[in-house]
């Protein structure tokens, strides 16, 4: 058995251009399209109209609700923060009210604008207050915190979500559904040297050698799971340090709910090595079978917006649903091990019944 896997890893390291090329794309596309849709910039607030003394008054108002996030500047500093890029987005104060500056880069405009809105409207609110109690604003502002800090009356708010709701998160969906996505080509173009053995009758004398048959397929299935395994924790310990991912603080249950994963892969690979004859066909056949379970397993958009009866019927069928469902479970909805419990299973019990019916297959034909 050591002796096959150390002539498989030998065949690895003459030709990794394969093997590399999936890490490249994996990590190219997981950057190019789980970057987070919100960013942390500062905005620049400026005024023509009104005193510097009120305007700063106002950005340490609204850094109150966002600590750092506005900086009262002069109005050429932000046009020329907008212009460099540096802000996507600038807040303009006036007498009538406030005008916002953004970039099409911008993308959380409606939030920095409910958050002026209401800043200012409390503001005008405490000015006409101070007029009619003929008092600065900055005390009645300050009596006004005070009395609330003991209020006669307390509302609680409680928030939840509907039944088909769901929170997205751009770099989870992107990291686990191209990472997924690509482990399906190498864990199964791994197990495909199967075929290559065959072709070339390496497999044949083998078969008739007198070593166990058990060894040869375990050494056949552990080479595939040590380079598929190695290069989903290597992504994600990538992910992980350079472009700062958190995993929801889970990175380590994260690794370990993807050997299910894995070892549901290895079965279908060996269910396709079972099947066909070649491996010209077997590249036609992962082809087809990557792509389709990405699709409808939700790889390359959350499956929660698919309303499609028939698609999520069909989504049931792949394994990539189930571990897309416990990774982001895990990252974004704090899941612990009770509710990963049936997913995981359901990888299992398909990779056992996989498993049973390609070996079964193989050694029928080749017994």
């Amino acid at each position: 058995m050591r002796a096959i896997l150390w002539a498989e890893f030998r065949q690895v390291l003459r030709r990794p251009t394969m093997y590399l090329l999936m890490l490249l794309l994996t990590v190219l596309f997981a950057a190019t399209f789980g970057q987070k849709v919100t960013q942390d910039w500062t905005i620049p607030v400026f005024s023509e109209e009104m005193d510097q003394e009120e305007v700063d008054r106002l950005v340490e108002r609204l850094n109150g609700y966002k600590p750092d996030s506005f900086e009262a500047v002069e109005a050429d500093e932000a046009l020329r923060k907008i212009d460099a890029g540096e802000s996507v987005i600038a807040l303009e104060l006036t007498e009538a009210g406030y005008r916002l500056l953004a970039t099409d880069r911008a993308m959380d405009v409606s939030v920095v604008e409910q958050l002026v809105r209401g800043t200012l409207e409390q503001q005008r609110w405490i000015k006409r207050a101070a007029e009619q109690l003929n008092q600065p604003p900055e005390k009645v502002e300050k009596d006004v915190a005070e009395y609330l800090k003991q209020p006669p009356l307390e509302l609680s708010v409680t928030t939840f979500r509907s039944e088909g709701g769901f929170r997205y998160d751009a770099q989870a969906q992107a990291v686990f559904g191209m990472t997924l996505f690509y482990a399906i080509y190498t864990i199964t173009y791994t197990v495909g040297r199967i075929l290559q053995r065959k072709k070339e009758g390496i497999w044949d004398r083998m078969i008739i050698a007198p070593v166990n048959k058990a060894r040869i397929f375990f050494a056949y299935l552990l080479f595939g799971f040590l380079l598929g395994y190695g290069e989903i924790a290597l992504i994600f310990t990538l992910f992980r340090t350079a472009f700062r991912m958190d995993f929801g603080g889970s990175f380590g249950m994260v690794l370990l709910l993807c050997i299910p994963y894995v070892f549901v892969t290895i079965a279908m690979g060996i269910c396709l090595c079972a099947f066909i004859r070649s491996p010209q066909h077997l590249n036609a056949a992962v082809n087809l079978l990557a792509i389709s379970s990405a699709m409808v397993g939700g790889a390359f958009w959350p499956i929660e917006i698919v309303s499609n009866d028939i698609l999520l019927f069909l989504s049931k069928l792949v394994p990539i649903t189930y571990a897309m469902e416990t990774l982001k479970g895990v990252v974004v909805y704090d899941w612990g091990w009770r509710e990963v419990a049936e997913p995981m299973t359901t990888l299992v019990a398909m990779g056992v019944i996989l498993m049973g019916i390609g070996i079964h297959v193989m050694e029928k034909r080749h017994g």
